[in-house]
């Protein structure tokens, strides 16, 4: 029993790896930024300091 219940913890996927982050400070970034689904790990910015990748970006302004 034990077995089953530690091979079904292990087969679990973690429910909050898609959950937002809330900073209630202020948010610093040295560096570059990028933002969207299609970033990757190591993104290769060159000049740019913030990017955008997504199939339909927008920025909205209130």
């Amino acid at each position: 029993m034990a077995l089953r219940l530690g091979a079904a913890i292990i087969a679990m996927p973690v429910a909050d790896a898609l959950a937002d982050n809330v900073v209630a400070n202020d948010q610093v970034v040295q560096g570059s930024l990028c933002v969207g689904l299609d970033c990757v790990d190591n993104e290769s910015f060159g000049f740019n300091t913030i990017v955008m990748k997504e199939n339909n970006t927008r920025i909205y302004f209130d």
